[in-house]
């Protein structure tokens, strides 16, 4: 064997696997008999265990020779199964997760250059997607809970939602002083987002779809779109959750617990206990859209138009802003300016450490970064539509832009 065309390529298929196939953080490993095993499906030869050993040896040496190593050998046993280790000048898996979620994201990146990538990276992208991502969450659930571990167990526990089309419950919100300001969601995760620094699950919100629909009939995916939300990863608090079956067999006592302002009516009358449940089990289920191209396209339209789309080549502005109740006396004016505050918190960044509360005054300053772009205005001319509370835009330069559009307007109804 050792003269053979196939025992030329032996050290090769070896290094291709520990190089391309073998994943740094896995911690199953392989053994020489499968090694061999793997070589035989290649090659219809049967190779012996000590010309495997010596292949391991020279691909060590040229690894060590070659590429900047962040243990002592590329190959390394423990026990009889074998490992990868890391390269310093590689990419890891969520470094690979985060450009392929970057592209797939990016309305002028066809689909066939993120699947060229996501080849490239066999390890990492392969054919059975739901394995790895169980593996990936499992193992982010056992590293310490710093914030990066933190993150990283939020985006593997999104992607394995995502693989096995499982609906997730979470509490979104803005660390506001002492508390955090947020509502608890029940959606329905499609992607992950990588813009302007940040990670953004899209998601369809499972509460509106049923406010829009009823689920009195098919749901479609116009229906769909029209429910599509983007939610931050950091704002999303550690508690959350994947919609179980177990949920779903008590679906009302679940709504119950985790929406209690949600209102299951018909037309504002009382309806049975049996519908009731049967919407309940409805908005903890996983709607998805018809196809993976309906699916690319509507959430491409959707972070086309939002305010992320045009600040990847706007640059953002800083814009102080107050929310003010107007009846102070109101039992419930505190609440209405932290509703106000939260659509803010939802559509924009928000300025770390630029937000001021006080709930005596029934008052919230902040600060929004956004592009100076038509969405703009009419997201805040739409606020405008909270009798409840006063907005207060203190940058000049967008308060004149502003009056300009209300004064166009007006002047086209007289």
């Amino acid at each position: 064997m050792a003269n053979s065309p196939m025992a030329k390529l032996k050290i090769l298929y070896l290094y291709d696997y520990f190089m391309h196939q073998a994943d740094p953080s896995d911690e199953t490993g392989i053994t020489v008999q499968e090694m061999i095993d793997m070589l035989y499906r290649k090659t219809g030869e049967t190779f012996e265990r000590k010309s495997i050993y010596a292949d391991i040896s020279r691909i060590n040496e040229y690894v060590a020779a070659t590429r900047p190593l962040v243990g002592q050998e590329f190959i390394f046993h423990d026990g009889k199964r074998y490992f990868r280790g890391e390269l310093k000048d590689e990419l890891m898996l969520d470094e690979a997760r985060l450009i392929s979620d970057s592209l797939r994201t990016t309305e002028f990146v066809p689909e066939n250059i993120y699947r060229k990538f996501e080849t490239m990276f066999p390890a990492f992208f392969n054919p059975q997607m739901n394995t790895d991502a169980v593996r990936l969450y499992s193992r982010h659930l056992t590293t310490s809970k710093t914030a990066n571990s933190q993150m990283d167990r939020l985006l593997s526990f999104i992607r394995q939602s995502i693989t096995e089309a499982s609906p997730i419950r979470f509490r979104y919100g803005y660390k506001v002083t002492s508390s955090v300001v947020g509502s608890v969601f029940i959606v329905t995760p499609l992607m992950l987002d990588w813009t302007n620094d940040h990670y953004y699950l899209i998601a369809i919100d499972n509460v509106k779809l049923f406010t829009d629909t009823g689920f009195e009939k098919a749901v479609s995916n116009k229906d769909l779109a029209k429910c599509i939300k983007r939610f931050r990863l950091d704002r999303i608090d550690r508690d959350f959750a994947k919609i179980s079956n177990e949920n779903r067999k008590t679906a009302l006592r679940f709504i119950t617990d985790n929406l209690p302002d949600l209102e299951l009516t018909d037309n504002g009358e009382e309806m049975s206990a049996e519908k009731k449940n049967r919407i309940a089990k409805d908005i903890l289920t996983f709607h998805g859209f018809s196809s993976e191209d309906e699916k690319n396209k509507n959430v491409t339209a959707y972070i086309d138009k939002s305010f992320e789309g045009y600040s990847s080549v706007i640059n953002a502005t800083s814009i102080r802003m107050s929310i003010e109740a107007r009846d102070k006396n109101s039992k419930h004016a505190w609440k209405n300016v932290l509703q106000a505050f939260s659509v803010f918190r939802d559509e924009f960044t928000i300025q770390s450490g630029s937000i001021r509360e006080s709930e005596t005054d029934k008052k919230i300053s902040f600060t929004i970064e956004a592009p100076n772009v038509p969405p703009l205005y009419k997201f805040l001319f739409s606020m405008y539509t909270f009798t409840t509370v006063r907005f207060e835009i203190e940058n000049e330069e967008i308060r004149n832009q502003f009056r300009e559009y209300l004064t166009g307007a007006l002047e086209s109804l007289q």
